[in-house]
């Protein structure tokens, strides 16, 4: 047997802490996937099974710290996030 619970707010105040929390656990798991997927990502290039196909420099200048291209597209992805 399932059991479905609903909670329902009965004030204002209750409403607004349960969307906050809602959002606020969507928006961390979504940030954290996105993560994640760089992660891979770059463990994928930075792999031996590319090393012959992709330059040494590119992989450096791809996956530097903050003024990489990646780095970039990630930031805006993440502030896109609801």
């Amino acid at each position: 047997m399932k059991t479905i619970t609903f909670r329902i707010p009965t004030s204002l105040a209750e409403f607004k802490q349960m969307r906050k929390e809602r959002l606020n656990k969507r928006y961390r798991n979504n940030v954290q996937v996105v993560r994640d997927l760089v992660a891979d990502i770059r463990n994928e290039i930075c792999s031996n099974y590319w090393s012959k196909d992709i330059s040494n420099e590119m992989t450096t200048q791809l996956f530097k710290s903050i003024n990489s291209p990646i780095h970039d597209i990630v930031a805006k992805a993440i502030d896109k996030l609801k």
